[in-house]
């Protein structure tokens, strides 16, 4: 377990820290937690886009033909 002490920083109504950098967590999410005073940080895992790719289920509809003509010649 790694521990460091840090300063608290008040901002208005709001109550900042600063994480050192061995403590960053990836991406731009992360989950609070306040639990019998003791506060929890935890990083969002979110899934790979193959994964939420892989979880999608299949389109059961049929699409209509489309004429796939080349684009009108545009004067520039």
């Amino acid at each position: 377990m790694i521990e460091r002490r840090i300063k608290l920083h008040h901002d208005g109504h709001e109550q900042t820290i600063r994480l050192p950098g061995e403590f960053a967590l990836p991406g731009n999410e992360a989950i609070l937690r306040l639990d019998e005073g003791r506060l929890t940080l935890e990083a969002v895992d979110r899934p790979s886009l193959l994964a939420t790719l892989s979880g999608l289920l299949p389109l059961l509809e049929t699409f209509p033909e489309v004429d796939d003509r080349p684009p009108e010649p545009v004067d520039l």
